[in-house]
């Protein structure tokens, strides 16, 4: 890896370039979780307390846990106009990061003590992760540091940093691919960026394939979780760094996906797919999952991502990839288990850097999710209005029960029973069903 893509991946870290150092210290609330999560709607305002999404939630979480992870939204300092100007280029970025980087530092300043602000120590405990280009940043927070945030001028939203699920080719005419195909678009000279739980370069149908890969679990590790990253590393962008949990089939779903956006198999058969989607194009694999509890090579707990870590990879893609790829699209099926919205949700962490990703001609497909849902998709990435929600439906060109519907639905594509890759071995197949499946269609 380059020294300067190892510098872009790490400064959220040390904020080396743009962002001034901030050291803080691990002093906090002394309070039991049950009595601080009590004071929160009795010690904050009206005014302060509607700062907090999902607010019973948040006070439930304090209610058995001493720390949880929270994302920090504040206004972006530039008006529209000029993020559109900043967005085209690496020097514009630069602008934006630096501006969005004094925000940070100031509320991190004004949320503690004076003499709270030189430890290195705590900056790890509370994992700050400063975002690049979009006006966020993530850390572990106790009830005391939630109050001080709350009442920061610059804060308009705290959100919950949730984990993050899965949304689990004979399907290809059914959305007009060999039309496609007869006038050219195969996908040729381009790339889709699958955010997912790995991507395994070395089966057969990606061969030659994934020309990028990363890692993201910075968030993850900050908050205890074990990061399938390389040497278990907060952040990768090397060789191989999107799938290094093979043994734990932690790269099966982001394979599977990968595969039915722009897998090719030159011999083909009975249970081997021909092709993926877009069969000419490229992949860049981003891993985002990490696992709750075991160690790199053996995870005991629950495998899924964080949504802080997802932001992440998005903006590698805004500030980096997209200079070196011609990306069309990327895709995500991941979401919040047991969570859906029926109406926009504009508030959503994720929704600055894919309205980004969108004004750079980038498109960010994502799964509806699967709870059978009339009229409601799953959060935080399909009620976002500038991604593409994608339904399932069978075979039969119906909707699949168990996929979320509605006016928030902006596409309905196959992802019932679909063979694709997985990653068990390099010519393994499987048939797997869910919104996860329809996205890459």
């Amino acid at each position: 890896m380059e020294t300067k893509l190892k510098f872009q991946i790490h400064r959220r870290i040390a904020s080396l370039a743009f962002f001034k150092t901030l050291f803080i210290t691990a002093s906090l609330s002394l309070a039991t979780p049950t009595a601080v999560a009590q004071t929160l709607s009795d010690t904050l305002s009206a005014s302060e307390f509607s700062r907090l999404v999902e607010p019973e939630a948040l006070q439930n979480l304090l209610s058995e846990r001493d720390m949880i992870r929270v994302v920090v939204e504040f206004d972006r300092p530039v008006d529209s106009a000029t993020t559109a100007r900043n967005l085209q280029t690496r020097e514009g970025m630069q602008q934006l990061e630096s501006a969005i980087g004094d925000i940070q530092e100031r509320i991190l300043m004004r949320s503690l003590d004076a003499d709270q602000r030189d430890s290195i120590e705590t900056e790890r405990q509370l994992g700050v992760v400063r975002f690049r280009t979009s006006p966020l940043m993530a850390l572990n927070a106790d009830a005391e540091l939630i109050q001080r945030l709350s009442r920061d001028p610059d804060v308009i939203r705290i959100h919950i940093d949730h984990e993050l699920q899965e949304n689990m080719n004979d399907t290809l005419p059914l959305i007009g691919m060999p039309a496609a195909y007869a006038a050219g678009a195969t996908g040729t000279g381009q790339a889709v960026v699958v955010i997912d739980s790995g991507t395994w370069r070395n089966h057969e149908f990606l061969d030659g394939k994934v020309v990028s890969e990363a890692c993201f679990n910075e968030s993850a590790v900050s908050f205890g979780r074990v990061s399938f990253c390389p040497g278990g590393a907060a952040t990768s962008t090397a060789h191989g760094s999107a799938c290094t949990f093979r043994a734990g089939q932690n790269c099966n779903h982001g394979t599977h996906v990968a595969g039915t956006a722009a897998g090719f198999n030159a011999s083909a058969g009975p249970f081997v797919p021909a092709s993926g989607v877009a069969r000419s194009a490229n992949i860049v694999g981003i891993n985002v999952s990490s696992c709750s509890e075991g160690n790199a090579t053996s995870c005991s707990g629950t495998i899924g991502g964080i949504i802080s870590d997802a932001v992440a990879a998005l903006e590698y893609v805004l500030t980096t990839l997209r200079f070196e790829h011609d990306i069309a699209a990327v895709n995500i099926s991941q979401g919040i288990r047991d969570s859906a919205a029926s109406s926009p949700c504009q508030s959503s962490p994720p929704t600055t850097v894919i309205a980004d990703l969108r004004a750079v001609g980038i498109a960010t497909v994502v799964s509806a999710g699967n709870s059978g849902l009339d009229d409601a998709v799953g959060r935080p990435y399909a009620c976002i209005a500038e991604t593409i929600a994608v339904a399932n439906t069978t075979k039969n060109d119906q909707r699949n029960s168990d996929s979320n519907w509605g006016s928030l639905v902006d596409l309905a594509a196959p992802g019932s029973l679909i063979q694709s890759s997985v990653a068990s071995e390099s010519d393994a197949y499987a048939l797997y069903s869910g919104t996860s499946m329809a996205a890459p269609h």
